[in-house]
Formats: C-alpha cells, sequence, structure tokens
C-alpha cells in the first residue's frame, strides 16, 4: 500500500502540488475577507460611536417637522432629561472658491453635550450665517476660516462665513458641511430632520 502511494505521488506531484497552492490561497483569501469585513465593521461602529456618544436617547424622525418639535418637547420635560437636539441633512449647491459643488450639509448641536463634531481648525458655528466645513474638503476647496462661501437655495443665495473646520469622520450623520441646529429650526425648507437625540443626568 505504501509502495502505491508513493508511487502516485511521484506520477501525480504536480496536481498534488496544484491543489495544495490552490487550497492555501482559497483559505488566504477568506481569512483575508474576514479580516477586512471585520475592521469595516469596527471602523463602522466606531464612527457612530462617535456621533451618538453623549446620547442616551435617539428617536427616529417620523411625521412632519411640527410633530418632530412636539415630541422633543415632550421628551425635554421627562425627568432627568437635560439636553435634547434634532440631527438635521439637507443637499444643497455651494459655491467655493474654486467653483459649485453639490454638497451633504449636517447640522450642530445647540446643546454643547449633545456636540459630536471635533474641531480641526477655528472654531463650530453658532449662528445663522455661519458654517463650518470639513477639514478634507476645505483643503480640497482651499478654504479656511475667515473665508466666505455661498450656499444656493430655493429662496435665493446665502453667503456663510466659514468658522472653522472639523476632523472628518464616516457615519450616518456625515456632511462636508455643518450648519447651526437653530439655522435649520427656522428655515423648515432647509432640509430634513434624520432624528432627535437626547442626553439625560
Amino acid at each position: 500500500m505504501r509502495t502505491v502511494i508513493l508511487a502516485s505521488m511521484r506520477t501525480y506531484a504536480r496536481r498534488y502540488v496544484a491543489a495544495l497552492v490552490a487550497i492555501v490561497i482559497a483559505t488566504a483569501f477568506i481569512v483575508a475577507i474576514n479580516a477586512l469585513s471585520q475592521a469595516a465593521r469596527d471602523g463602522s461602529n466606531r464612527a457612530v460611536e462617535q456621533q451618538y456618544r453623549n446620547a442616551d436617547l435617539a428617536v427616529s424622525a417620523v411625521g412632519s417637522v411640527g410633530e418632530l418639535d412636539s415630541t422633543a418637547r415632550q421628551i425635554k420635560t421627562a425627568r432627568g432629561v437635560t439636553d435634547v437636539a434634532t440631527n438635521w441633512q439637507a443637499y444643497a449647491a455651494v459655491r467655493f472658491p474654486d467653483g459649485t459643488q453639490n454638497i451633504s450639509i449636517g447640522s450642530i448641536a445647540t446643546a454643547p453635550t449633545l456636540r459630536w463634531q471635533k474641531v480641526a481648525t477655528g472654531r463650530l458655528p453658532a449662528r445663522d450665517g455661519e458654517v463650518a466645513v470639513a477639514a478634507a474638503q476645505a483643503a480640497e476647496h482651499s478654504v479656511r476660516a475667515g473665508d466666505t462661501i455661498t450656499l444656493d437655495l430655493p429662496a435665493g443665495a446665502t453667503r456663510l462665513v466659514v468658522t472653522g473646520t472639523v476632523e472628518d469622520v464616516d457615519g450616518p450623520l456625515k456632511a462636508t458641511a455643518y450648519l447651526p441646529e437653530r439655522t435649520f429650526s427656522s428655515q423648515g425648507d432647509l432640509g430634513f430632520p434624520l432624528d432627535l437625540v437626547a442626553s439625560s443626568q
């Protein structure tokens, strides 16, 4: 039996080696895919954790803006709740110094405890007419604190002063530029709410 096996191995050595190499390559491919998938999941989880790290409650936005405001007022009167914020999102054309581009716009919570953005340069916008830009986009379009960009809205063009840049973070709340939450609240047609978040004692 041993002689037969050894003779077979000598005769079909190339086939056995090819099969072994195929198995090794397939195994390595599966291991690599699993590692990449796990890394992607970990990165996504970290992004979501950062954006909601100070929120004890998150409620998906449903119904009209008025209904959402009513829900926010109810949550704010609940025992132990300290701050409530609405995460907004919008899409619009923005005129950068080097041209016009369609971008996503997010909101910065009025309550400091519910702000997740990290300042890279300058400061976060605090009032109407101010905006922060994601660091990568600011570098790409040569935008810095003190510059002015123009937001094209259905109601007309709005000039915004760039107060600073924020670190780029993936996740559901990621945007190219960020306006104060109150700016969205005062202009209901500017964007749409994503969710409500609240923090408690």
